[in-house]
């Protein structure tokens, strides 16, 4: 990886062409922004690897599945997503609002959109967040001038988590607290909904202790699914917030089906 003054030198001569030669810039297919532009950022400049991000990576647009340009990883995790659109492309035409639902339907906390002209950084959590742009560099020289600001989409930075850490100093996201908690919380909330409803539908058909193991049963399913989720060894990405947008008369039998194909 480049040292800081090499980055910042090999950035400067990237925007000085790109200023230079604007026509040619301009007349790019949305792949060319990609291979000459995004590539060159990202890869030879933020020190990541071809093999740190997926191309177009399956997620949902709220309702509407769809995918990706990228999704950056550290670990096998999904640390934000990339949407690219070409230089003449505004990018609040469409790309911002399409990473921003992208990053909400994995639960990613950061969303970045461009077209190299300009750069948006969101916060996803927060609210109204299209509008409450986390970082912006509004024109090619801002990736020079606001230097501080462009290293926090490193992939040192990610690695150490730092843009995170600054989100949260800002109240952009929430603090994190311990997992062990929420997953302790959401155990009981979900175990209690689950138990209910098999009492209402099934009243009278198990016993206490098969009522139990019925549940656990599930929930251990769900976290499991979940897990796998997270770490990328999700067979075909298949994944449970599809299943939600099922209709509740064919949610479970379609949750079993999962539950078998696993």
């Amino acid at each position: 990886m480049l040292n800081k003054e090499q980055a910042k030198e090999k950035l400067k001569k990237l925007v000085t062409d790109f200023k230079s030669n604007p026509d040619y810039y301009k007349k790019l297919s949305e792949a060319d922004v990609e291979d000459k532009l995004v590539n060159e950022l990202f890869v030879n400049i933020l020190g990541w690897d071809k093999k740190d991000y997926e191309k177009r990576a399956k997620a949902r647009r709220g309702d509407k599945s769809g995918s990706a340009d990228y999704a950056f990883k550290i670990n096998d995790r999904i640390v934000f997503f990339l949407e690219v659109k070409k230089v003449t492309i505004p990018l609040e035409k469409e790309a911002d609002e399409q990473v921003i639902l992208y990053s909400l339907s994995k639960k990613v906390p950061l969303a970045i959109s461009t077209n190299f002209q300009q750069m948006n950084i969101f916060c996803v959590e927060q609210e109204n967040a299209v509008k409450n742009v986390f970082r912006t560099f509004k024109e090619p020289e801002d990736y020079v001038t606001n230097f501080s600001d462009f290293l926090f989409l490193s992939k040192e930075s990610f690695e150490q988590g730092l843009l995170l850490k600054k989100a949260e100093d800002e109240g952009r996201l929430k603090k994190r607290v311990s997992i062990d908690k929420v997953l302790l919380e959401d155990f009981w909330r979900v175990r209690t909904l689950i138990a209910n409803d098999i009492e209402k539908n099934k009243s009278g058909k198990y016993n206490i202790n098969e009522k139990d193991e019925i549940v656990q049963r599930i929930l251990d399913r769900l976290i499991f699914i979940r897990r796998c989720e997270d770490i990328g060894i999700n067979p075909e990405n298949q994944t449970l917030q599809e299943i939600k947008h099922i209709a509740e008369s064919r949610a479970y039998s379609q949750l079993k089906a999962l539950f078998t194909y696993l």
